[in-house]
């Protein structure tokens, strides 16, 4: 358990949970293992969890697996976008290498993350706010940003 908390600690979008919070978090998550070209998410599908790299090397490419928008390690995390928006898969996330993840449940995040401070829906209204584009989410845009600024979780906080 104490890992799994420590893990959380270095994860950019939960470094502002308190212990506790972050020991309720450890609790729900669930490992999963996934080989080498394993897709851990594929672009379109529902979002119904977000992940937490615990060992191995992934990448985040597009539904054609054309283009590459970044790559994730060991105490990084990915598919939350998909929970804070609740759209659709904006990438695929395929593993490089052999890969451990941290699964957190849609359920999960609402009920441990979601209420948290009262931010969780504020984000939401400035996450598509800002990132809508003729009509509909700009995922080129959110990609962009997270390119710029090499987290997710960075791109998020300034909005």
């Amino acid at each position: 358990m104490s890992t799994r908390v420590r893990l959380l600690g270095g994860v950019a979008t939960l470094r502002s949970l308190t212990i506790k919070e972050k020991r309720a978090l450890a609790r729900a998550l669930i490992r999963e293992e996934f080989a080498a070209g394993a897709h851990v998410i594929t672009a379109g599908d529902e979002g119904d969890a977000m992940f937490i790299v615990q060992d191995g090397d992934l990448e985040a490419i597009s539904a054609d697996e054309s283009t590459h928008f970044m790559d994730y390690g060991s105490g990084t995390a990915f598919g939350e976008l998909a929970l804070i928006s609740r759209a659709k898969r904006a990438a695929t996330v395929r593993c490089v290498t052999a890969a451990k993840v941290l699964r957190l449940s849609r359920e999960s995040f609402d009920l441990l993350i979601g209420n948290i401070g009262g931010c969780i829906e504020d984000l939401r209204k400035n996450l598509k706010m800002r990132a809508f584009s003729n009509g509909k989410l700009d995922y080129h845009w959110l990609f962009r940003q997270c390119n710029l600024s090499k987290s997710v979780s960075a791109a998020l906080c300034r909005f």
